[in-house]
């Protein structure tokens, strides 16, 4: 809810909505708190035509991908390490809700350029806690 009465997740939401995924994201079972990497209007914008148009008539692919964002447990962003080069790359390794392992990486000096960046941090909602990030991850 605290996203979707944000009008730059009105992407998000939309599809969040497609998918059916409303009532597993709004679980407020203490036991299921989750952290999600939300990507913002802009970061769908990037996304090319074919792509988008593919997650919009492929509802599993969009499942896979909207759960791509979602890592189990409450993570803010203290307990994410900033990614300080392609050399280093020491990023925060999580598995998302789908099975499949994601890394996501903190806003701040030194993030390795070309990956996600989390604009925005720590939005606590009653189901756990939300990170804008600026481009939408596909999963491999």
């Amino acid at each position: 809810d605290i996203a979707c009465n944000d009008p730059q997740f009105s992407t998000l939401c939309s599809l969040v909505v497609k998918a059916d995924l409303v009532d597993k994201l709004n679980s407020n079972d203490p036991f299921l708190q989750k952290t999600v990497f939300a990507p913002n209007n802009d970061a769908f914008s990037r996304l090319s035509e074919d792509t988008l148009e593919a997650l919009l008539n492929d509802t599993d692919a969009l499942v896979d991908v909207l759960l791509y964002h979602i890592a189990p447990g409450k993570i803010m962003s203290d307990d994410l390490e900033c990614g300080v080069s392609t050399e280093m790359a020491s990023s925060a390794s999580t598995t998302t809700l789908c099975g499949k392992d994601g890394t996501f990486y903190q806003a701040g000096d030194g993030v390795t350029a070309g990956l996600p960046q989390i604009i925005a941090a720590d939005i606590e909602t009653c189901y756990g806690v939300i990170h804008v990030i600026d481009e939408v991850l596909l999963p491999g």
